[in-house]
């Protein structure tokens, strides 16, 4: 996958859907494909297997993934009583369901990946 794929917010949203509570023009999905753009090359490897369990994505980017990337959101009664800032998000990487709940901030979501 080369840089300009990193940085198209279209192919990054053909690619990435919302899903489960989130929506094309959810605040929290837009920062996801934000912080996405935004990451430096360094750290794409370890998001990459965060996401997938694996180093590399496929030929293609993201888009070539068996399997396409979708951004839940996690209900408030699986908080637990915790606030959404407090949890760190997860991922089924079998099938690229990725989970996280409503953060406050783009700030926020930005820090549960450091």
């Amino acid at each position: 996958m080369d840089e300009s794929e990193w940085k198209d917010i279209g192919s990054l949203q053909k690619a990435i859907k919302p899903d489960h509570g989130y929506t094309n023009q959810s605040r929290c999905y837009n920062d996801f494909l934000r912080f996405i753009i935004e990451m430096e090359p360094a750290f794409r490897p370890k998001f990459i297997q965060w996401l997938t369990g694996s180093k590399r994505l496929p030929k293609g980017g993201f888009g070539n993934l068996e399997h396409p990337v979708s951004v839940n959101r996690v209900a408030e009664h699986v908080l637990n009583g915790y606030r959404a800032d407090d949890k760190c998000p997860s991922v089924n990487t079998c099938v690229h369901y990725v989970k996280f709940p409503e953060y406050s901030s783009y700030e926020i979501l930005k820090h549960k990946f450091e």
